[in-house]
C-alpha cells in the first residue's frame, strides 16, 4: 500500500541527510496517509538514509498499531503519532539532530523571532523539556511545546519540523537551523532585538496577502 508514498518518504530522507541536517542514521520522517489520514508512514530505526527501500517502510495506525511492514520503525515514531493526532493540518513531520537547533536546544534558550523564516512559522520556537529518546514523556513534551508552530526545538537532541507536506517540512527544517545559527553568531557579537509582536502580525499578513505569484 501507498507505494508512490514511500518513495516520497525515502526521496526526502535522502535529501535530509545530503543537506547535513542528520548524520548516519539519526532523524527520522514520516508522512499522514489514508482516506481519513488515520495512519501514517515512518521510517525504519537504524538504516541507512540512502539504503532504504520501500519494503523498509513502516505503515502505523494512529493507535500505535503496524499495519505493514516487517521493519522496526523508528524508535521516535510514537512522537510522530501524537503530533499527528494533536495537529490534523499536519501531514509530515521531519526531526533532525542539526548542529546548531542542537546547540541552542542544549542551553534551553528558544529560538526568537528575528527573522522572517520565524515569524512565518507562527512564533518564536521553544524548547520541549528532555526526556529519553522514545519515551512518550518527550513524544508529549514535544506535542506541548510544539502548539501550533510549525516547529520546536527538543532539548540537548535537535529539532522537529511539521507541516503540510515533505517539501513544506524540509524547507522548515533548513529555515530553523539556519535562523538558529543567525541567533548564535548575533548574540556572540551583541544584544539580540527581536521584532516586536506587532511588527510580526503586520509581516504575517502582508506575506499573506502580497508574497509570491498569484495562483
Amino acid at each position: 500500500m501507498f507505494e508512490a508514498e514511500k518513495k516520497e518518504l525515502i526521496e526526502y530522507g535522502i535529501k535530509v541527510f545530503r543537506s547535513g541536517l542528520v548524520h548516519g542514521t539519526g532523524g527520522n520522517l514520516s508522512m499522514r496517509v489514508g482516506e481519513n489520514g488515520d495512519m501514517y508512514l515512518m521510517t525504519p530505526s537504524g538504516i541507512d538514509y540512502e539504503q532504504i527501500v520501500p519494503d523498509d517502510i513502516v505503515l502505523i495506525d494512529m493507535n500505535g498499531r503496524v499495519i505493514e511492514g516487517e521493519r522496526k520503525p523508528s524508535i521516535e515514531h510514537g512522537m510522530h503519532r501524537e503530533v499527528y493526532k494533536k495537529r490534523k493540518d499536519v501531514n509530515a513531520i521531519i526531526h533532525t539532530h542539526s548542529l546548531y537547533s542542537t546547540a541552542l536546544s542544549i542551553t534551553r534558550q528558544p529560538l526568537p523571532q528575528i527573522e522572517s523564516s520565524v515569524v512565518l512559522m507562527r512564533g518564536q520556537i521553544e524548547v520541549a523539556d528532555y526526556a529519553r529518546h522514545g519515551s512518550m514523556e518527550l513524544a508529549m513534551n514535544v506535542v506541548n511545546a510544539l502548539g501550533d508552530r510549525k516547529a520546536v526545538l527538543m532539548a540537548n537532541h535537535g529539532q522537529l519540523a511539521a507541516d503540510e507536506s515533505l517539501a513544506k517540512a524540509l524547507k522548515t527544517c533548513v529555515s530553523v537551523e539556519h535562523c538558529a545559527q543567525m541567533y548564535i553568531l548575533a548574540r556572540s557579537v551583541g544584544q539580540v532585538y527581536p521584532i516586536s509582536p506587532e511588527k510580526c502580525d503586520e509581516l504575517r499578513e502582508y506575506i499573506k496577502t502580497s508574497y509570491g505569484q498569484k495562483k
